[in-house]
């Protein structure tokens, strides 16, 4: 019995410890937009849809034709080849996103928080540079390294989200959460989405469940028990952030005008609380957020591309980092502002693809039991809703410049 409650306890806080990276950096922004009660309405619902994909994949992971380790390989067997693609397209999409707003993240706080950087020509591309050798340096020292340094890293990303939050508190104004605009709740979702990114854990979670004797029934449990905790700490964060930041305000510290300019939650907080506690503290949260997602989606996104390649050309590394790194750098150094752009992208076409369209397709299929399909048909409705308001906000914004 302590055997299995340990256990669920353990792989429930590492659900939580994947979900929370650099999405929590934005998610105020997003969810503020419309408000306390909406944004709660919008976490709820996001809440539900990514723990229902997350229980259509360990009910297909124990009930699969053959042992599968890898959604890729699971999508070919369930559904065929197409699906395959689809989910390489999402994972590019994804991937890539994800690592220009880190790169681009990273900096725009340092240089926000620190005005005097401002003054220094291409100071935004020197610190994504040197962000991006030291982060990717601890990713190529090996899948050891990597997994105990981001076990620190994460660590200290908690205790600094709990210094942030009590510093915080002391300048709550409870009127900034009385505005309520519902018709802003789908700018919230692919965002939302990408907050809930624990996914990739699932198949490491269940082959461990396995190999300790832990019964298909707890595994339920611990995703239940893992998105729930995310889902408190989300709440917690969003609604303090909320409490701080006025939507709007005449000296542009506010919400709307962080939408706008593009940068991390932190920046805003840190220029309205005149604390230099608080900045060091800002600066900390931001780089353990940051640093801890591109760690592990920089390593996962090479694993990625090393099966993806080798049945075509000898294995060789500096060709792995060559196809993951470029476009991204690239991409970072020539638009740095990128970083909220970036994660509504890739919420709302590369994570609902992967891990909302294809689990939704995958579940209606005839074999599965019938709470299953009828889960599967209400996850392809909402991931399908998700995607189109995604590409009507990409169209409008192009029309816009």
């Amino acid at each position: 019995m302590l055997k299995n409650v340990t256990f669920i306890w353990s792989m429930a806080f590492l659900i939580a410890g994947t979900s929370i990276g650099a999405g929590i950096l934005g998610l105020p922004l997003e969810t503020g937009q419309a408000g306390f009660w909406p944004s709660l309405f919008s976490l709820i619902l996001v809440w539900a849809l990514m723990t229902s994909t997350g229980w259509i994949f360990i009910y297909k992971l124990n009930n699969s034709k053959r042992p599968v380790d890898y959604f890729a390989t699971l999508y070919e067997i369930e559904l065929g080849g197409w699906a395959k693609l689809v989910n390489s397209f999402g994972y590019f999409i994804t991937f890539y996103g994800l690592i220009v707003a880190y790169l681009s993240g990273a900096s725009t706080t340092v240089v926000e928080i620190m005005p005097t950087l401002q003054n220094f020509p291409f100071a935004n591309a020197i610190l994504s540079i040197l962000f991006f050798i030291a982060a990717t340096s601890i990713v190529l020292f090996g899948k050891d390294i990597t997994r105990k340094g981001n076990a620190i890293l994460t660590t200290l990303l908690f205790v600094f989200f709990v210094l942030l939050i009590f510093l915080m508190a002391g300048h709550l104004n409870l009127a900034n959460l009385t505005h309520t605009k519902w018709n802003r709740v789908p700018l919230a979702l692919p965002i939302l989405v990408t907050a809930f990114g624990f996914h990739p854990i699932i198949p490491i979670i269940n082959t461990t469940a396995k190999m300790h004797r832990i019964k298909i029934r707890n595994v339920f449990k611990i995703l239940l028990l893992g998105t729930t905790i995310v889902m408190i700490i989300y709440l917690l964060w969003i609604t303090t952030v909320m409490g701080v930041l006025p939507l709007t305000a005449s000296d542009n510290i506010s919400i709307l005008d962080a939408i706008e300019t593009g940068v991390p939650v932190t920046v805003p907080v840190a220029k309205l609380i005149k604390s230099n506690l608080l900045i060091i503290v800002t600066l900390f949260f931001t780089f353990f957020a940051i640093t801890t997602s591109y760690i592990g989606v920089s390593a996962g996104f090479l694993n990625y591309i090393k099966g993806l390649t080798a049945p075509y050309f000898k294995r060789n590394q500096f060709t792995d980092i060559i196809i993951v790194f470029l476009i991204p750098v690239i991409i970072t150094l020539t638009y740095p502002d990128l970083f909220i752009t970036m994660l509504h992208i890739v919420g709302g076409i590369g994570v609902i693809t992967i891990y909302g369209i294809l689990p939704g397709i995958m579940a209606i299929k005839t074999n599965n039991a019938t709470y299953i399909r009828i889960l599967g048909f209400v996850v392809l409705i909402l991931s399908f809703f998700i995607l189109i308001t995604e590409c009507i906000i990409i169209i409008s914004s192009l029309h816009r410049s």
